[in-house]
């Protein structure tokens, strides 16, 4: 066979090949890693279990997210949980999701954590049960990640501004739900991000996918609107670094917000339908 039919099919194999991984990170394999710490009381434990089941419900039935792929740490395996969201178990999933990193880089990793934490010298915790994580012992356990792979972290609790810093790296979108001057009140993100993820208009531009910068924007309204409905003074922030910089705003420029919409959720056809 001539040379140049070689080289001919050795690109025609290497677009190909592009164009397949393309697709498949397109195609619902993205993982999503759901962190719950310590619900503190009863009535916490009730609205956790609330809000994990709406937010599973939701990746599963409207956007391509496997079964499979939406793994929610909090509670026994009897329950339906992966386990509780114990300081070994979350770093135990965390050396998988940094395995996977480096093994299918075309694999997205959306991960997110609810619950209390408080701040630190230095940063802030994460109350779990046992032995609490910090946000230098999560910035270290995912340090070793390849960047190639999209990741999106997601910190609903307060006090969750220390964590974007040590967890900033390109190829990274991280949101948190309140800002460095914010005092260390309960957040209404976490249920504000319940109706976001189930709700249509969501999806500002109508193109079937639901990215992260729509997901700040339209999870920040939807905070601003539940203090405004219970008629209380705002008193978290929301930050999006979209360009792995460590520098969180509350007004995504474009250079925030055009990094953080390649990393989206895609619609199914079934909720593209009834939306």
């Amino acid at each position: 066979m001539k040379r140049s039919m070689l080289n001919f099919i050795s690109r025609f194999l290497f677009y190909a090949g592009m164009i397949v991984t393309s697709q498949s990170a397109i195609a619902g394999n993205e993982q999503v890693w759901i962190f719950a710490g310590l619900p503190g009381d009863p009535e916490h434990h009730t609205v956790f279990e609330k809000t994990l089941g709406e937010i599973k419900t939701s990746l599963v039935n409207r956007f391509d997210v496997k079964p499979e792929n939406c793994r929610v740490y909090y509670g026994p395996k009897s329950a339906g949980y992966e386990g509780e969201a114990s300081r070994e178990n979350i770093l135990a999933a965390i050396a998988e999701i940094t395995a996977t990193t480096k093994s299918s880089p075309d694999v997205p990793q959306w991960i997110i954590f609810i619950g209390h934490a408080n701040g630190i010298r230095g940063g802030a915790q994460v109350n779990l049960p046992g032995p609490d994580l910090t946000s230098m012992d999560l910035g270290a356990a995912l340090a070793d990640c390849n960047p190639a792979a999209p990741m999106t972290l997601i910190f609903t609790h307060t006090a969750s501004a220390p964590f974007l810093r040590p967890l900033a790296m390109p190829g990274r979108v991280v949101i948190t739900a309140s800002s460095p001057k914010d005092v260390e009140n309960e957040t209404e993100f976490p249920l504000a991000l319940v109706d976001v993820l189930a709700n249509p208009a969501a999806d500002a531009n109508k193109d079937g996918k639901l990215d992260a910068t729509e997901i700040f924007l339209a999870t920040h309204e939807a905070v601003l609107g539940r203090y405004k409905s219970q008629g209380l003074i705002v008193k978290e922030a929301a930050l999006l670094d979209g360009d792995g910089d460590g520098y969180g705003t509350q007004r995504p420029a474009e250079v925030d917000a055009a990094a953080a919409t390649k990393h989206f959720l895609t619609l199914t056809t079934r909720a593209k339908g009834l939306d």
